[in-house]
């Protein structure tokens, strides 16, 4: 399979793969399926920005957030960076960049709750965030020792679509020992 600059072949596990392939996220993300096995589904993925400005106008920038949390829930340490179309940047400090939970999901299989709708505070910038589908929790207790959420999101600007990203959720099932 040839591989050019803007796509990337991705392998995802057979339960994964199909809620992804029932959800629709295909279409929405770009995603052609290459092939399917038993033990692993591989696609290529079209590599698409968040693409929001301060504004919330398409224009080819992205925002990356993260937030550390404390034992209570409580963050330890916030940031960001908007990359505007044009090339320069903003970076955002602790008290600059907030996560407010909106909605609640839990698992079937393991039972652990995530906050998956979020409303995320960047500066000026406020982006409500959501899943394209709830279930996309990764049980990696056999490599890495953990069960995660990590999934594909929207983000929309006043009920406007902003971009397309990636939201990562760790802790949840259990506090991971460092």
């Amino acid at each position: 399979m040839k591989k050019s600059k803007k796509t990337r072949v991705i392998g995802v596990g057979p339960v994964v793969a199909r809620q992804v392939l029932l959800s629709g996220m295909p279409r929405a993300l770009g995603v052609r399926v290459v092939s399917i096995t038993k033990k692993k589904v591989v696609a290529q993925m079209r590599v698409k920005p968040m693409h929001i400005n301060r504004t919330g106008r398409v224009n080819g920038g992205a925002l990356m957030a993260f937030r550390i949390r404390g034992k209570n829930g409580s963050s330890l340490w916030a940031g960001g960076t908007l990359r505007r179309a044009n090339g320069t940047t903003l970076t955002f400090g602790p008290g600059e960049v907030t996560f407010t939970p909106r909605r609640e999901w839990r698992s079937g299989r393991t039972g652990t709750t995530y906050p998956l709708s979020w409303t995320v505070q960047a500066g000026e910038l406020a982006l409500a965030v959501e899943p394209l589908f709830d279930d996309q929790e990764h049980d990696t207790r056999a490599s890495t020792g953990t069960i995660y959420w990590e999934g594909a999101v929207r983000a929309t600007r006043d009920g406007k679509p902003a971009g397309l990203g990636y939201l990562e959720l760790t802790g949840y099932w259990r506090r991971p020992n460092l």
